[in-house]
């Protein structure tokens, strides 16, 4: 499975609300410039570009699993998926992105963004015959060695 990447463009002018509000009120986001010092491509000078990227390689993606999966149409055990459920949630909304650094997703952010993950497996769950009904009745159970 493939998950189409975030909607950037809208990320981006989430975070450019917050540098509006942090120049206003210089304690808000108090490591907000660590994004842009940790990924050249946050830089203002690049964000249009790298915007313009993810919606290209989206595209691109989308078109080969489809490509291939023509491909594997004699292979009924085999199949490839896309998801665009991450590029459809708003990421425009600021209580989506973390106080401290405007980079990293909010609490309620990787709430959105597991809940968005968890509906774009629901194809590969019907496909591989597994009931999420059941699965959502009990959590799973993780083990450590």
């Amino acid at each position: 499975m493939y998950l189409g990447s975030q909607n950037i463009d809208a990320y981006l002018k989430a975070r450019h609300r917050v540098a509006v509000s942090k120049a206003k009120n210089p304690n808000l986001y108090p490591h907000f410039k660590s994004g842009e010092e940790s990924f050249e491509s946050l830089k203002p000078s690049y964000q249009k570009n790298m915007a313009r990227l993810a919606v290209m390689l989206n595209h691109e993606m989308q078109s080969l699993v489809a490509e291939l999966n023509g491909e594997l149409r004699g292979s009924p055990s085999v199949r490839l998926e896309y998801s665009d459920e991450l590029t459809k949630v708003d990421f425009g909304r600021v209580e989506l992105i973390n106080t401290i650094d405007a980079y990293h997703f909010s609490i309620k952010g990787h709430t959105t963004v597991a809940e968005a993950a968890w509906k774009a497996i629901g194809p590969s769950f019907r496909f591989l015959g597994i009931n999420r009904v059941a699965l959502n009745r009990r959590p799973p159970v993780i083990t450590t060695r």
